[in-house]
């Protein structure tokens, strides 16, 4: 522990805003240290009926500390003597206050010899606490000194390690240890976040493998608002669009020519001038015998980016005009309907 001469030069090097921190710091720590232990003798006491209900009428109101200067700032126990800490307390029941030294708690509240002296004690142990603050300041303490786990962006200090921090205040070790824990708390418990969401994801993954292709298709085909049916189709009718013609054997396409040519006969078809890659792929899955496999993790079908790349083959030959593209979908205009060169040579026999 710390000289009272000592503890003032350190006290004499901090800035004011510090000062001030310590000043309300001794101020809330003694009144807790009072009321917890007056809570306790209570709870605790075995001494003759009414003694303790005595105690639990008193607390502490403010704490003054007059500072190197004491002898003239004019604080006074009850008993005449000069002070440097006054200590002020207050009768709940009767209004009546006393000021006094430490040391006279016993005889100006009538409480209990082992309460003052736990009292005394507890008052100690924040003055000890002062001290270890001080003596960090004085050895330059940082967080970063303190080899704690790395701590999370989103974490949240609990309020008293916060006010520290926030004024330049060093912690205390058991607020060290505290913080310690309450890291590693936050980085199991993202962890075990993290670890159930992996295990929603791969539960989720292995009932997607369970169900049905059948069924995924139907769901999927009912959210698609591109798709349209042979009915609709019927009560439709087909634009009139100019036909282009397009040699699809330079494209290189992977798409097998039967489903090339599926692809044109739907554009063809298609009562809208809008149509899209996914309905592209519908078609073909519900009416032409495409392959009906399906990607687990977003429910797209495998021929899609077969059909994508002749999609944009035909936007090139200026069959198709690109108006909107995201990771789920390509949408496109439909500018003339399309005819293979093949049949347009066939056609001259």
């Amino acid at each position: 522990m710390l000289t009272q001469s000592e503890r003032d030069s350190l006290l004499d090097t901090l800035s004011e805003n510090q000062k001030e921190f310590i000043v309300h710091f001794m101020k809330r720590g003694k009144r807790t240290q009072f009321s917890n232990l007056i809570a306790k003798w209570k709870a605790e006491s075995k001494s003759e009926e009414g003694t303790e209900d005595t105690a639990s009428n008193w607390e502490l109101i403010d704490y003054i500390d007059a500072g190197p200067d004491w002898s003239a700032a004019g604080l006074q126990c009850e008993c005449g003597r000069k002070l440097r800490r006054q200590y002020i307390v207050s009768n709940k029941i009767t209004g009546v206050t006393h000021k006094f030294g430490r040391d006279h708690f016993q005889d100006h509240t009538n409480i209990s010899p082992e309460l003052a002296k736990s009292i005394i004690k507890g008052f100690d142990k924040i003055d000890f606490e002062m001290d270890e603050i001080l003596i960090k300041i004085l050895d330059g303490w940082s967080l970063e000194n303190e080899w704690l786990p790395s701590i999370p962006d989103n974490m949240v200090f609990p309020k008293d390690i916060a006010e520290h921090l926030e004024n330049d205040i060093p912690l205390l070790e058991r607020q060290v240890n505290r913080l310690r824990d309450e890291i590693r708390k936050h980085l199991k418990e993202r962890e075990d976040n993290e670890q159930a969401k992996r295990f929603r994801e791969q539960k989720r993954l292995k009932a997607i493998k369970r169900v049905p292709i059948e069924n995924i298709l139907s769901e999927v085909t009912q959210e698609n608002p591109y798709e349209h049916s042979e009915k609709g189709q019927a009560e439709q009718p087909i634009p009139n669009r100019n036909m282009k013609s397009v040699d699809f054997n330079k494209m290189r396409l992977s798409l097998p020519k039967e489903h090339q040519d599926a692809v044109r006969n739907i554009i063809n078809k298609w009562p809208s001038n809008d149509i899209s890659t996914l309905a592209i792929c519908w078609e073909l899955i519900n009416n032409y015998g495409a392959n009906s496999e399906m990607y687990a993790t977003n429910k797209k079908p495998k021929i899609y980016m077969d059909v994508q790349l002749m999609m944009n083959r035909l936007v090139e030959e200026g069959v198709l005009q690109l108006t909107s593209k995201s990771l789920d979908n390509c949408l496109y205009s439909i500018l003339s309907a399309v005819k293979s060169v093949e049949d347009q040579q066939l056609n001259l026999f």
